[in-house]
């Protein structure tokens, strides 16, 4: 099978801890474009993160695409322009916001006895220590995009982090749920990740009408109901005029899933958990050994 279009993520797939496409995936994505074939960037990130390894593609040369916030918003390389985008309506914006802050209430409420019994005295500066480490470990941050800006809750290291990644601008506002009145696409909550999959199933159960898939250890995503990668699959596909059984994907996460459902093959990085291995239809090398690369290559030889 030779895909009409390749839909690839991003972190954990087309690059690796150094943010870096290895030069045999570069080279191969180019010539399968150069063949006619259409390169999809997949990804949670903002468009505006994926952009730089899009200009390394030439997706805008080739007619390819950013499917944003996990299928949330599909941008045309060639115009940088919104071709579709999926926004949370004002009350359901508010009901994540409510929903991320009673999730973090909820388990810091249960942990309390325990750091009161930590503070035999108020001079103890060592139990002071412990319970302002362990409300740290114990929190919850939120944070959406409004174009190039990062907007956190609070600023703590995984809003930092995703600041630096997608080369964003971040704006603080820890009166959060006043600051939306944009129209967000994706809110992304973050948590040390021990926490976070802890009370994940808790934040999920009071978001009935939202999407919610953890998709790094530290990152839970929100996306209004429907929004997932292959609703982004199927959009495009549609706009190309194909079928999503001729289009492939290849990615490492939970929130890739979607899409290995709607396309007609799939692969699973090495270095994807059991759970996405096995729901892939293969799994190829890892994304340092040119897992995407090696994947074209099995499915253009009838693998």
């Amino acid at each position: 099978m030779r895909p009409k279009a390749l839909f690839v993520d991003i972190d954990g797939t087309l690059v690796g801890i150094r943010q870096e496409i290895t030069p045999r995936t570069r080279d191969r994505l180019l010539q399968y474009q150069r063949d006619g074939g259409v390169v999809v960037l997949c990804s949670a990130r903002p468009w505006a993160g994926m952009e730089q390894y899009g200009r390394e593609l030439q997706l805008e040369r080739y007619g390819g695409y950013y499917a944003a916030f996990n299928g949330g918003q599909l941008v045309s390389a060639a115009t940088l322009q919104s071709v579709e985008a999926c926004a949370f309506p004002p009350q359901q914006a508010a009901q994540v916001v409510r929903a991320a802050a009673e999730t973090e209430r909820a388990a810091q409420t249960a942990l309390l006895p325990g750091w009161q019994a930590a503070c035999r005295s108020w001079l103890d500066l060592a139990a002071a220590r412990t319970v302002a480490d362990g409300v740290a470990a114990s929190s919850l941050n939120i944070m959406t995009y409004r174009g190039g800006t990062l907007v956190a809750r609070r600023l703590e290291p995984y809003a930092v982090a995703e600041m630096m990644a997608n080369r964003l601008k971040l704006e603080i506002c820890p009166d959060f749920a006043a600051a939306l009145g944009f129209g967000p696409v994706k809110f992304l909550v973050s948590g040390e990740p021990g926490f976070l999959s802890r009370v994940f199933p808790e934040l999920k159960r009071r978001l009935p009408d939202c999407e919610a898939v953890i998709s790094d250890p530290f990152f839970a995503e929100i996306t209004p109901k429907g929004v997932d990668k292959g609703r982004a699959l199927t959009a495009v596909a549609r706009l190309l005029g194909v079928d999503p059984a001729d289009c492939a994907a290849v990615g490492d996460s939970a929130n890739d899933l979607p899409m290995f459902a709607r396309a007609g093959a799939s692969a699973a990085m090495a270095n994807a958990p059991e759970e996405v291995r096995r729901a892939a239809g293969c799994v190829t090398a890892g994304c340092d050994e040119d897992g995407v690369a090696q994947f074209l290559d099995r499915l253009e030889a009838g693998g």
